[in-house]
């Protein structure tokens, strides 16, 4: 016959039961915030990092502006320069407009001829 278990035992089952379960929770809690923490990190990295790139191409932008200056005072015309496919930097990049797709009818719209 197994031995009666005692209330004091029978507590301290529940509370050794309860602490596994509490270091649990405690572990996934520890586990998000580490979550939580590289994500901000990884934001501020990636910030960091556009505003360093943003900064190289203000300057090499510059400096194509200050080198295509250059080949003007050299004796090129802009003409001639963009005829060789140099754009003025001055003017910007040109974008290319998306031309939207033809209207086509769709299955209910032919279906009602």
């Amino acid at each position: 016959m197994a031995p009666e278990l005692t209330i004091e035992d029978a507590v301290a089952r529940a509370r050794q039961a309860e602490e596994r379960r509490i270091d649990a929770v405690r572990r996934l809690a520890e586990a998000q915030q580490d979550v939580t923490a590289q994500q901000q990190a990884s934001t501020e990295k990636v910030a960091q990092a556009k505003r360093e790139g943003d900064e190289l191409v203000a300057a090499a932008q510059k400096e194509n502006a200050r080198r295509y200056s250059e080949a003007l005072s050299a004796g090129w015309t802009a003409a001639e320069l963009r005829k060789i496919g140099f754009r003025d930097p001055k003017r910007g990049q040109r974008t290319k407009r998306r031309r939207s797709a033809p209207d086509t009818p769709t299955e209910s719209d032919t279906a009602a001829d």
